[in-house]
């Protein structure tokens, strides 16, 4: 009498190339997803960057109007954070500043006031630094002032 004995389950090698397909499909979204996360926080970093930047220029402009051109010019480069150290603190109410009693973040601000033609024009430029994990970002935005009187 002949019997015939019928697999019913799966061998060894079906399970583990079943596993390897099922992990090599999971892998691949998965490393998209971790690139595309740390891509959007870049993204962010680099519109507050710019955000900041914007922000010194238009100061730098307002006391420009406020204090007069020539006052403003013999007082510019040592009325910003133009050396060293320059962490900016987020303060309670959601802005950016130099104050050292709030809490510090991860950007520094440093201006460079160079002039151009004395008592005429001067080139402003903002420099927003950051680090994300163990690389080192940068943000540049230059600018003009002139002495325009209408």
């Amino acid at each position: 009498m002949k019997t015939n004995i019928k697999n019913k389950g799966f061998t060894l090698i079906e399970t583990l190339v079943a596993v390897s397909i099922l992990m090599i499909s999971i892998a691949g979204p998965l490393t998209i997803a971790q690139r595309s996360l740390k891509a959007s926080i870049y993204a962010k970093d680099q519109v507050t960057a710019s955000f900041l930047a914007q922000d010194m220029i238009e100061q730098i402009k307002r006391d420009k109007g406020t204090n007069g051109f020539d006052t403003w010019a013999t007082t510019a480069s040592t009325a910003y954070c133009s050396t060293g150290n320059c962490t900016l603190y987020i303060q309670g109410d959601g802005t950016y500043s130099n104050v050292t009693s709030a809490t510090a973040t991860k950007f520094t601000r440093v201006v460079d006031i160079d002039e151009i033609k004395a008592g005429v024009e001067y080139r402003v430029i903002v420099y927003v630094t950051w680090k994300s994990g163990s690389v080192s970002n940068q943000y540049k935005l230059e600018s003009y002032i002139y002495n325009v009187t209408l």
